[in-house]
């Protein structure tokens, strides 16, 4: 028989043991699947009957539109240019280049020479009138007076220095100044001699307009205009040598009534000799001691006379006045006469020199 000590230490595994085992139990448990209860089966919602599909509606096709009477449209073509004929004196430069200048802002045209032998004046008229020609344009005075004959058609003229001998009607006869103006002239000749003073001129009858834009030039240029009227080259060459002493530059116009080629070279003979400076309208007047030359551009001329035509044919001529000036201005001067400064200011003036 075991002792007691030995007894009571076989009581205590004993009784561990089995409380080990129940702890194993107890543990074992806690891994169980905990069983849920079965989830209620879902009803669905019943739906209402899908309604039958509708007769689609009846088309009726719309009745068609009664047929219209179409009016075609007829586009016009352009008129047609006018047709002008282009009549010069002769072949002298001054008329050919304003011609050229004018072939080249014309559509219609043609140009007849007056100084051409194949054709009388009269053939030139009646070829002229029966090509239709809606309007004339005459350079120089032979050309004026020619166009003159025409009646009932309108005559523009350039290069006409003395107007008031021509013929033509006022109503359908219109002109373009034969010289730059007179405002832009005087320009040039202030800044060649800022001393300028008094100014003479001698004319032939009939520049009453010509006098007064002389007058009205002077004066906004705080100058006096002193002119005379004369009849002949001789009177002409009197009156001047009596006017030197009160001026102290002298307009040359080209007045041809009164101005022979002896009289021009004796003025500009003695215009030197009393220091008096002469301003012309032709450059090649500088050669024989003229301190100033304006003229007039061609292109500049033919332009005006282009704007007058337009001004006769689209039946606003009451709006045309009787000579058109010119806007433009060409400045040569006398080398001997004026210093670089001078020539320097000189082309300040106009648009072209």
């Amino acid at each position: 028989m075991a002792p007691a000590s030995s007894r009571t230490r076989i009581r205590w595994l004993c009784r561990a043991a089995i409380l080990a085992v129940l702890h194993v139990a107890v543990a074992g448990c806690s891994y169980l699947p905990t069983l849920e209860s079965p989830p209620e089966p879902v009803i669905a919602p019943q739906l209402p009957p899908s309604p039958e599909p509708a007769e689609p509606p009846e088309v009726v096709p719309e009745p068609a539109p009664e047929p219209v009477d179409t009016i075609p449209v007829v586009v016009e073509p352009p008129p047609p240019p006018p047709k002008v004929a282009v009549v010069i004196s002769n072949r002298a430069e001054a008329y050919e280049s304003v011609a050229n200048e004018l072939a080249a802002m014309l559509e219609d045209f043609e140009i007849y020479d007056l100084s051409d032998k194949s054709l009388t004046q009269k053939e030139a008229h009646d070829t002229i009138r029966a090509s239709g020609a809606a309007a004339v344009i005459a350079i120089g005075m032979r050309a004026a007076v020619f166009a003159a004959g025409f009646d009932n058609i309108p005559v523009v003229y350039s290069q006409v220095f003395n107007t008031g001998e021509l013929p033509g009607d006022g109503e359908r006869f219109r002109g373009v100044s034969a010289i730059p103006p007179l405002e832009l002239q005087l320009d040039a000749w202030k800044a060649l001699n800022p001393e300028l003073k008094n100014v003479g001129a001698i004319l032939g009858e009939g520049h009453d307009a010509l006098i007064e834009e002389a007058t009205l030039a002077t004066r906004s240029h705080d100058m006096r205009f002193h002119y005379r009227l004369a009849q002949s080259d001789r009177e002409a060459l009197y009156l001047f040598t009596r006017l030197v002493a009160e001026i102290d530059g002298f307009w040359l116009f080209p007045d041809n009534r009164i101005l022979s080629s002896e009289v021009l070279r004796e003025m500009l003979a003695y215009a030197g000799r009393h220091r008096i400076q002469v301003a012309v309208f032709n450059d090649s007047l500088l050669a024989l001691g003229a301190t100033l030359s304006t003229t007039a551009e061609d292109k500049d001329i033919a332009e005006q006379i282009v704007t007058v035509l337009r001004g006769l044919l689209d039946g606003s001529a009451e709006a045309v006045p009787p000579l058109t000036p010119l806007s433009r201005i060409s400045v040569r001067t006398n080398g001997r006469a004026a210093t670089a400064a001078a020539r320097d200011a000189i082309r300040n003036v106009g648009s072209s020199h």
